[in-house]
């Protein structure tokens, strides 16, 4: 078992990595009540698909068959009990994020989720929390995992990220803050990628926001083949290459085209493996 140390001494230094923590520094007046009931849960028949944006400015969904739709509710639904929503608070500072229940005693979400540190409050899709505490997180890979001793709603069973098919179905299930929370999202396998030195990485058009991290990405099957740690937008210029002006048109709210990245679960399971 690795040595377990403090969440602040363990990720000394990641401010380097490729995924910052997302956190609001609030007055401690303003802070959700730490007895609060867990965050309401979307309507189980929703499915967040990817989106796109025409030449035109008007933004289109992608068009998947009813059957598939269908499929990724069902699997969607399934996942959400192992899917748990973190609150973190260290001082003045909160963050969410989001993690999913591997085996009976292990928690995976990212290293960038846990790294301010502090109090972690641990919710379950029905409204209990699991006490945890932190076995060992990465830089890159964006991997962190956490142990309870407390018993767990459900469990996720693993694949393959090397058997994928480009345009394959996948499942996201995630507390993206702008759209709610236990999100069922429905997007495509576009590829592998290395981003800023990650080495392998797994590319979709499943949607994601700020609070997707640490989110299982999972096949029609229901197995786990990737954990989101970040996306990024697909039309957005090279460093080092000057910045030319968009067209003129009045824009009145913003669609973007962004890619969301995944480290493959086999990465994760290594990482667990050597930590546990």
């Amino acid at each position: 078992m690795a040595t377990r140390r403090g969440f602040l001494g363990l990720l000394t230094g990641f401010a380097g990595g490729t995924a910052l923590a997302t956190y609001t520094s609030i007055p401690d007046e303003y802070l959700p009540p730490r007895e609060a009931l867990p965050p309401e849960i979307r309507p189980p028949e929703t499915v967040t698909e990817s989106t796109t944006e025409t030449t035109g400015g008007t933004p289109t969904t992608t068009e998947f068959p009813e059957d598939v739709r269908e499929r990724a509710r069902e699997v969607g639904l399934a996942t959400r009990d192992a899917v748990v929503y973190l609150e973190l608070r260290a001082g003045n500072r909160y963050s969410v994020g989001t993690g999913w229940i591997l085996d009976d005693t292990h928690i995976v979400t990212n290293g960038h989720v846990v790294a301010q540190g502090g109090e972690v409050t641990c919710y379950t899709a029905d409204g209990d929390t699991l006490d945890v505490e932190l076995v060992e997180a990465s830089q890159r890979p964006d991997v962190a995992l956490l142990r309870t001793t407390d018993d767990v709603p459900a469990t996720l069973s693993t694949g393959s990220a090397e058997d994928l098919d480009r345009n394959q179905p996948l499942v996201q299930v995630g507390h993206p803050g702008s759209v709610g929370n236990w999100v069922i999202s429905l997007g495509t396998f576009t590829g592998r990628t290395g981003v800023l030195g990650t080495g392998d990485t797994l590319k979709t058009s499943v949607p994601s926001a700020q609070g997707s991290s640490g989110s299982p990405l999972v096949t029609l099957d229901g197995d786990v083949v990737g954990l989101t740690y970040a996306s990024t937008i697909e039309r957005g210029r090279f460093p080092g290459s000057a910045p030319e002006p968009t067209d003129d048109r009045v824009r009145e709210s913003f669609r973007t085209n962004s890619a969301a990245l995944h480290v493959p679960i086999e990465r994760v399971e290594s990482l667990v493996a050597e930590w546990s």
